[in-house]
């Protein structure tokens, strides 16, 4: 097997087992008390395409280099359902609209609520660095679904890679005028890596999925 293969099996296995089933609007709850009382990952956010997450990294980039208000949280509306209670219990995680749109009909176990069954409405909120942190994080798994070709694939990995070096430098508080500070000295290290990202063709089967 060639090593771009070896190399995107192990980065979707990483991803898979780091973000629990990353790549959809659904995800069944931590095994701990303690992890599923601090609700579902932040796969939510996780762009759907590769296209979509580089587009979604140049606008971010964008906004905290112009003046104005710092960007507030992304919020995500998001369904808990419920199923039992003690060892047993466990929930199921939804995006709001897509619960809300499937209606009753979509439950894990059969199609069917139960007695036992329990719908808590939340909202996640999800600072900037945070985001950025996550789609950075998800670039070379992205990347693997789209269909590239090697080089292409190795250039979306070393993006991901001096991009979390850069975020990871920065000061914490997304929410601090240092962070912005911090990115906007480094602005013009940040956007080679995203002309990087840009010069790739991404093909059209790729997008899809």
């Amino acid at each position: 097997m060639s090593h771009f293969k070896l190399a995107t099996i192990f980065t979707s296995l990483l991803l898979l087992a780091v973000l629990s089933g990353c790549n959809n609007n659904k995800q069944p709850a931590p095994a701990s008390k303690a992890a599923a009382e601090s609700g579902p990952n932040l796969s939510f956010c996780r762009p759907k395409k590769l296209s979509a997450a580089i587009a979604r990294l140049q606008e971010m980039h964008e906004v905290l280099l112009a003046p104005g208000d710092f960007p507030s949280p992304v919020k995500v509306d998001y369904v808990e359902v419920i199923h039992g209670t003690g060892p047993s219990g466990h929930s199921h995680y939804y995006l709001a609209a897509d619960y809300e749109a499937q209606g009753e009909g979509h439950d894990e176990h059969g199609g069917h609520h139960h007695e036992d069954e329990a719908v808590k409405h939340s909202v996640l909120e999800l600072d900037l660095q945070s985001e950025l942190t996550n789609i950075v994080a998800w670039l070379p798994d992205l990347a693997a679904k789209s269909d590239l070709g090697e080089s292409d694939w190795k250039t979306v990995s070393a993006v991901s890679k001096r991009l979390k070096e850069i975020i990871s430098a920065i000061p914490s508080d997304p929410a601090d005028a240092a962070f912005r500070e911090s990115w906007t000295a480094r602005a013009n290290e940040i956007q080679t890596e995203l002309e990087q990202l840009n010069k790739i063709e991404i093909p059209a089967a790729g997008e899809t999925k």
